[in-house]
């Protein structure tokens, strides 16, 4: 006997895993491939002849089974692990066993359990990736579930079909994920259990790729984020695996009974067998008979289903013949089944079988063959020799009077030769329903009640009825020919208490089981409280159809399928009367909520009625006192029915003001004269052009009166100067003023019209007293010449600027301005629909504001209505982007102007060039803005007009009042940095309109809520569930940083008092700035790959980023760089066209073209000031503000090595700039440094002294890191 230490030399002990079990296997030299693949069998529990290898979970190395078992010294020993190969025909086998056995449960129905076998012979990835996280998670219920609702899926058809391939396809990328290792198998496998269930993230990423262009790359960049997200799939070890000893099992057998059911009911829907024949083979499969059993086997081994449904087909034949030949059926020869009918009709006519009165035939007791056939007690036990003397077969114990029974009853053709046997196979295996039938009938004698039952128990219904029927009209003369039978003896008298007998022990057991449905069927809400009485009242006289029911059910354990046939009889017996009742509940139903329909019609209606009815006793008030006409009182009239909002707000505003009589009367009088001027053709008017414009005015008037009126009884916001300030907007029949009414008139907004009122009512206070304080210029330019007069003067950046921020109504005090709108409207007013109402191209080359020139490109045809109110929405908003753009088009104008030539190509070109920028700037908005259909802000009105909900504050846009840039531009510190650089000097001169300038002094401050009280307001909204936890530190700090957003969101309610705005406003500044802070603190590795190709620019960085990358990646040496730096310093409106314009079209090579023009300009000023000696002079195209330009210039006595303030302001905020994009300072602590900086921080100074004289950037950088350092 060899030593353990031999038997382990000659040995290797191998690992080995399948699924989420593994096993060390010793394998030596000479081992039979067969015997090893049996033993991996063994452990794995899976079929031997499956195993055709093992796979090297290092080098997925594919080793044959046979090189394994005869050169096991090529395999790496102890540390080292292989994966278990099987054969994909087998995993199929396995999985149709599995299947069969759900089907044998009652799990599946037969049909969606062949949908599933066809699935698994194509090897469809769903069905094997449920196999797969079953297998992983050791879940057979999983995998169960998953077949389950793969089969409810496609019975959905083209739909269920749809999102089954859409699964195929997710599971694929899925497979190439883990291929390409982009996620872990882990990870892998919670993915496909989040396909298999459709969850929300997976069909999220699905519609969202397919909304892509590039669908393969969404779609895996989607399904990696969604694996990221998912908690990953740990794998369940079997018990006993640590030990090595255990034994993990995957998957049992389904059982015989499960197989042979399957096959059964496969072959009952082609046709092939009755259910008699399966519910045979199923008691021989429960006694475990030797041939199914082998069938069983063989069908484990192969998988043939066809073979083996084929062999029970056949075995069942011959099993039925020989229990038929057992019983004496069949042997009978034909004269001998002649004599029988001779018999069985001389039966008849000697009264052994009677005919009632109902047609049922009685088994007369004056049969001596019924009298010696009658059963004693001890037949029910004994093993009675069958018909001919043979014996039964082995195991069957058959009554002699059941046998007897079921014989004649199979002569006279009362039940079928499978009926029989079903029955005679039963009472062999004791099935007790027919034991109880039988000793009833031991007891009470009564044949008739007996063989009714047994025929009940194996006849459908309807073929009782049916037979029934038949003989009934069959046997009408021979029951009127017979005698009258003699009195009934108590053995043949029929016995109406059988059911209180027989019921003693089997109505108990079928009224609990019976009751139990009952609930079952209530509780699932199949059947109602009448229908469950039915069931009931049907269950006393039908107790036998019931009763086979039940034996089905502990035949095939179907629950489902025997309460689905309760149902269906619960509403056969509903349909005839009560069935109309549940049809008039749902009919009833139906008029209930049209009857509500109509109430609220009817209601409507009455409302409507009311309305009219008020308007009519109005009319004539008015008709009466003749202060309208028949066709003013018309016009009203069509005006209520149409309901129109003007009518509306007049009729609101006598109500809630509580106004008398007469004014109402008035406005209405009013209104209908408006409308019937605005009705009638010019042609038809009999007035001057200055009767028409005095018309206009008055009309415009008491517009503004009624809405001034309105206001001010609806709110408390509009004072003496801003009504002062509206009625001259009135006066001069504003545009601004017109395009409010217009809007309303469009959207009819009541709500959006105050606010309009109020808001432009504000800023026209706002200008007039800034006009009040520069009365002495004004009076200076209106001692201009009419010359220039008639034209537009260019305005300085700082007065264009503020001019267009009072939301286009112009310079007021200006007369070119005034008598450009009068000259402008009045021509409109005055025909419609006459070309030579369009504005002209001298009228657009003219404009007076942004506002009017928007309003006379959509005049023009130049603008649609969308991109018109989108235009003025944002000119509204002091809109950056159409500022520049605006700005740009009144230079170029002027130098044209200027150049004497005056050519009209010229300012054609001008104005495409600006009429081009506003459509990039509408097509941006209407894609990503507040206009776009899903912003949550979006609205249309019904006639398709585009309409913004009003901002209350400017919490959720731009600081520069634009529409809301991407995330990642929202605040930044590049682009905080680059607009300080631009915007804040010592001299606090305002250059430019970036976000760092400061408020206008006429604002109102927020003061009255101190740092506390906001504090505590974001707490009791944390308290109330308005702001979450993080919310709530995100406004908490931004308090800290004092916040602008937040003191002006604190400042609107203090003036509107609306909380719930403020709550939203306030979470949407929580959720902006968070999603800020989480795009600065994560950067997305792939992204910065693909920005790799861009020099020295950052993915996560702003429009003014990538403007500096693009700048550093010019190559500029010193000469240009001070060419550049000048340009900015200076203001340059051609630079900030450059830079507007690349913010819009983002075209790099555009705007490198553009700065070396301006580098190349700035080079040759200098040149030519140089060879003069004069000064430099500010571009005439460029009439900025001179001021402002000369401060920041350079003295000409400035010591060139010393830095100008421009330039230190310019070289630090750079310098933090660099600093950050290279994550060597924070944002928090680059926004410190420069607030530090703009306070004078003598050690920041100090440090930029050093710089200045030594020129050390090292050191310089080094300092300022080390001052980082310290902030928190």
């Amino acid at each position: 006997m060899a030593s353990p230490s031999t038997i382990k030399a000659s040995c290797r002990f191998v690992k080995v895993k399948y699924g989420s079990s593994s096993h060390f296997v010793a394998l030596f030299t000479g081992l039979p491939s067969s015997e090893l693949a049996s033993v991996l069998g063994a452990a794995f529990d899976v079929p031997p002849t499956s195993i055709i290898g093992i796979v090297d979970s290092t080098t997925s190395a594919v080793i044959p089974l046979s090189l394994a078992s005869q050169a096991p010294e090529t395999l790496v020993g102890e540390g080292h692990e292989y994966d278990l190969l099987l054969s994909r025909s087998d995993l199929k086998r396995v999985l149709v066993a599995f299947v069969s056995k759900l089907c044998g449960g009652s799990f599946l129905s037969p049909l969606d359990a062949q949908v599933l076998i066809n699935l698994v012979s194509q090897s469809d990835p769903v069905v094997l990736s449920a196999y797969r996280f079953a297998e992983w998670t050791q879940d057979a219920n999983y995998f169960q579930a998953a077949l389950v609702a793969i089969a409810e899926n496609l019975k959905r058809g083209e739909e269920g079909e749809d999102v089954h391939k859409a699964q195929e396809e997710l599971l694929d990328i899925a497979e190439v994920l883990m291929e390409e290792e982009d996620i872990q198998m882990r990870q892998y496998i919670a993915l496909v259990d989040a396909i298999l269930t459709q969850n929300d993230m997976v069909v999220a990423a699905y519609d969202g790729a397919y909304a892509a262009d590039d669908v393969v790359n969404e779609l895996l960049d989607n399904l990696k984020h969604v694996a990221d997200l998912l908690e990953q799939v740990e794998p369940v070890p079997i018990e006993g695996e640590e030990g090595g000893g255990g034994e993990g099992k995957k998957y049992e057998q389904p059982s015989v009974v499960a197989v042979i059911t399957f096959a059964a009911n496969a072959m009952i829907e082609e046709g092939r067998m009755s259910h008699e024949a399966k519910n045979f083979l199923v008691e021989l499969g429960v006694r475990e008979e030797e041939f199914v059993m082998g069938a069983y086997d063989k069908f484990l081994e192969d998988g043939d289903q066809e073979d083996f449904k084929d062999t029970l087909l056949r075995f069942v034949v011959v099993r039925q013949t020989q229990l038929m030949k057992a019983s004496g059926i069949g042997e009978e020869t034909e004269e001998e089944e002649e004599e029988e009918e001779e018999d069985y009709s001389d039966d008849e006519d000697s009264d052994d079988y009677s005919e009632s009165e109902d047609g049922s035939d009685d088994y007369d007791d004056t049969d001596d063959d019924s009298d010696e056939d009658a059963p004693s007690d001890d037949d029910y036990d004994a093993s009675a020799p069958l018909a001919g003397g043979r014996q039964p077969a082995a195991g069957l114990t058959i009554p002699t009077g059941f046998h007897d029974a079921i014989i004649k009853l199979l002569k006279h053709g009362r039940i079928t030769k499978d009926a029989a046997t079903a029955l005679l196979t039963a009472m062999a295996n004791g099935n007790q329903v027919l034991g109880t039938i039988y000793k009833a009938f031991t007891v009470n004698k009564d044949a008739k009640a007996f063989l009714a039952m047994i025929v009940h128990l194996v006849t459908p219904e309807e073929e009782g009825n049916k037979q029934q029927e038949q003989q009934g009209q069959e046997r009408p003369a021979k029951a009127s020919q017979q005698a009258p039978p003699a009195a009934p003896s108590p053995r043949s008298q029929p016995q109406p208490v059988l059911a209180s007998e027989l019921s003693s022990e089997l109505k108990d057991r079928f009224g609990a089981v019976f009751k139990q449905c009952l609930q079952l069927l209530i509780a699932r809400g199949m059947v109602t409280q009448d229908g469950a009485l039915a069931l009931l009242e049907y269950a006393q006289d039908n107790m036998p159809s019931l009763m086979v029911l039940l034996e089905e059910f502990n035949t095939t354990a179907d629950l489902d399928s025997l309460l689905e046939e309760l149902k269906d009889i619960a509403g056969q017996q509903t349909r005839g009367g009560d069935a109309g009742n549940a049809g008039n509940g749902r009919e009833e139903e139906g008029t209930k909520k049209e009857e509500d329909k109509m109430a609220d019609e009817k209601e409507q209606e009455e409302v409507d009625e009311q309305l009219i009815k008020v308007l009519t006793q109005c009319i004539e008030v008015m008709m009466t006192r003749k202060d309208i006409t028949i066709e003013g009182a018309k016009v009203l009239l069509e005006l209520a029915k149409t309901k129109a909002p003007i009518l509306l707000a007049l009729l609101a505003q006598a109500f809630d003001a509580n106004l008398d009589l007469e004014n109402l009367l008035g406005s209405l009088a009013e209104l209908a004269n408006q409308e019937l001027n605005s009705r009638a053709p010019v042609v038809e008017k009999a007035m001057t052009d200055e009767a028409h414009k005095e018309e206009l005015s008055l009309g415009m008037h008491k517009v503004v009166d009624q809405i001034i009126e309105l206001v001010r009884t609806k709110t408390d916001m509009l004072d003496d100067k801003g009504v002062k300030f509206l009625t001259m907007l009135a006066d001069q029949r504003s545009p601004t003023l017109y395009g409010v009414l217009e809007a309303f008139h469009t959207d009819k907004n009541l709500v959006n019209l105050i606010e309009s009122m109020v808001l432009l009512a504000r800023e026209g206070v706002k200008h007039m007293e800034a006009g009040e304080e520069s009365e002495d210029d004004e009076d200076d330019e209106e001692e201009s010449s009419e010359e220039d007069n008639e034209r537009v003067q260019p305005m300085t950046s700082v007065e264009r600027r503020r001019s267009l921020s009072l939301t286009g109504i112009g310079d007021l005090n200006s007369e070119a301005a005034v008598g450009g709108a009068d000259d402008d409207y009045s021509d409109d007013d005055e025909e419609d629909d006459d070309d030579n109402s369009r504005p002209t191209l001298e009228m657009l080359t003219h404009p007076s504001s942004l506002t009017h020139l928007i309003v006379m490109l959509h005049d023009a045809g130049l603008a649609s209505v969308a991109e018109r109110a989108v235009l003025l929405s944002l000119a509204e908003a002091s809109d950056p982007r159409c500022l520049a753009a605006f700005d740009v088009y009144r230079d170029m104008l002027t130098a044209i102007e200027n150049d004497g030539d005056g050519d009209d190509d010229q300012k054609e070109a001008a104005l495409d060039d600006l009429v081009d920028t506003c459509m990039r700037i509408c097509k941006r908005e209407l894609s990503h803005g507040p206009y776009h259909p899903r912003h949550a802000s979006f609205s249309m009105t019904n006639d398709g007009v585009v309409q913004v909900q009003p901002q209350a504050d400017d919490g959720g846009r731009d600081d520069e009042g634009g529409a809301a840039r991407d995330e990642k531009e929202e605040d930044g510190i590049e682009l905080k940095t680059f607009s300080e650089s631009f915007d804040a000097g010592d001299d606090e001169g305002f250059i430019g309109a970036g976000p760092g300038h400061e408020e206008a002094e006429g604002e109102p401050s927020s003061g009255a809520f101190s740092t506390s009280d906001r504090l505590e307001v974001f707490k009791m909204m944390q308290t109330s569930g308005v702001l979450t936890e993080d919310e709530t530190v995100i406004l908490e700090l931004l308090v800290e940083k004092e916040n602008k957003h937040i003191d002006m969101t604190f400042q609107l309610y203090q003036e509107s008092k609306d909380v719930v705005e403020l709550a939203m406003t306030l979470k949407q500044i929580a959720q902006t700035a968070g999603d800020f802070l989480a795009d600065q603190m994560g950067k997305d590795k792939e992204e910065e790959e693909q920005q790799s190709e861009r020099p020295n620019i950052d993915p996560s960085s702003s429009a003014y980023d990538v403007f500096f990358g693009h700048v550093e990646s010019m190559n500029l040496d010193d000469i240009e760089t001070a060419a550049l730096r000048l340009s900015i310093a200076k203001n340059d409106p051609s630079l900030r066209a450059a830079l507007e314009a690349f913010r819009i079209t983002e075209n790099g090579e555009d705007l490198k073209d553009t700065l070396w023009k301006i580098i190349r300009r700035a080079i040759e000023e200098v040149e030519v000031k140089e060879r003069t000696g004069e000064k430099e002079a500010p571009p005439t195209a460029a009439a900025t503000a001179s001021t402002a330009t000369a401060a920041l210039d350079p003295a000409a006595d400035h010591d060139p090595s010393k830095f100008t303030d421009m330039e230190r302001r310019y070289i630090f905020t750079m310098l933090i700039s660099e600093l950050s994009k290279q994550d060597i300072i924070t944002a928090v602590q680059g926004s410190e440094l420069l607030s530090r900086f703009n306070a004078g921080d003598k050690g920041i100074m100090g440090y930029l002294d050093d710089y200045e004289r030594q020129r050390d950037m090292e050191a310089f950088v080094g300092r300022l890191t080390n001052l980082a350092k310290d902030i928190k």
